[in-house]
C-alpha cells in the first residue's frame, strides 16, 4: 500500500492505521490512537481522506447515497446487490429525504464542513506536537448525484457554497501547503487522487473493483512521497 512504499522510499518506518471502507470519523479516530499510542515517536502523519457520506455504526460503515445510486444501475450484479443486503440503509435514507423535516441546507452544511473540521484539528494537533503533516483526498469528497437524481434538484452550486462558506475555509487556505489537491473540490480548482488516477492507464483491481492495484499504489505514492520529502 501507497504508506508503506512512501515510508520505504523516504527512510521512515511506517505504522498503517488504515482500514478498507471506513468513514473520515474513523479515519480520524485511528490517527488520534495511533498519535496516543507512538507520541514522540512520530515523524510525519500522512491521511488520505475518503467520502462524506460514509458513515460510522457501531464498527461498521454505511454509505446512504451510495445505496441509493446502485439501486438505480442498470447493470447491477449480484455481488453489488449482495453489498446492500449487508448494508440496508437505502430504504431509510429514502425515508428521510422525504420527511417534512428535512432540511438539504443543513444536511449539505454538515456534510460539506465535516472534512474541513477534521483537516483543521489535525494541523493544529500536529503544530502543538512538531508533527509533519500531509493530507489528500482519496475518492471525489461529494457526489451529489444520487441525492440531486432522488431529489430531482440539482445540489452542485449548493455544495460548493457550503464548502467555501464554512468557517474552517479560509484558515485551511492559510495551510494549503499540508493538503494535496486542495481546494479538493474539481469545482473551484482543487483535485482528488482518482480524478488524478485517471490520466494513468491500468490503475483499478479489475472492471469490478475501483480499488487502487499495485500500479495504482505506487502513484499515490509517488505524489505524497514528492510532498513529504519537500516536508523533510
Amino acid at each position: 500500500m501507497w504508506p508503506e512504499i512512501v515510508a520505504s522510499e523516504v527512510g521512515l518506518q511506517s505504522v498503517n492505521v488504515a482500514a478498507s471502507g471506513i468513514s473520515n470519523d474513523t479515519i480520524f479516530n485511528n490517527i488520534m490512537d495511533g498519535i496516543i499510542e507512538y507520541g514522540d515517536r512520530i515523524d510525519t502523519i500522512a491521511v488520505l481522506w475518503t467520502t462524506a457520506d460514509r458513515i460510522p455504526f457501531f464498527y461498521k460503515t454505511i454509505i446512504p447515497s451510495a445505496e441509493l445510486y446502485i439501486e438505480d444501475m442498470d447493470n447491477r450484479t449480484e455481488d453489488l446487490d449482495k453489498w446492500m443486503s449487508n448494508r440496508p440503509a437505502g430504504d431509510a435514507v429514502k425515508e428521510f429525504l422525504r420527511d417534512d423535516h428535512f432540511n438539504l441546507d443543513k444536511m449539505l452544511s454538515y456534510w460539506m464542513g465535516s472534512i474541513l473540521r477534521k483537516m483543521y484539528e489535525l494541523i493544529v494537533i500536529c503544530d502543538k506536537f512538531g508533527y509533519k503533516l500531509i493530507m489528500g483526498q482519496g475518492p471525489a469528497y461529494f457526489d451529489e448525484i444520487p441525492l440531486s437524481k432522488f431529489l430531482d434538484e440539482s445540489i452542485s452550486l449548493k455544495k460548493i457554497k457550503f464548502f467555501m462558506d464554512s468557517s474552517y475555509f479560509n484558515r485551511l487556505e492559510k495551510h494549503r501547503n499540508n493538503i494535496i489537491g486542495w481546494p479538493l473540490l474539481p469545482e473551484i480548482g482543487g483535485w482528488d487522487f482518482d480524478t488524478y488516477r485517471k490520466s494513468h492507464q491500468c490503475t483499478t483491481v479489475s472492471d469490478k473493483d475501483y480499488h487502487p492495484n499495485a500500479y495504482g499504489q505506487q502513484i499515490f505514492a509517488d505524489v505524497f512521497k514528492k510532498r513529504i520529502s519537500y516536508e523533510l
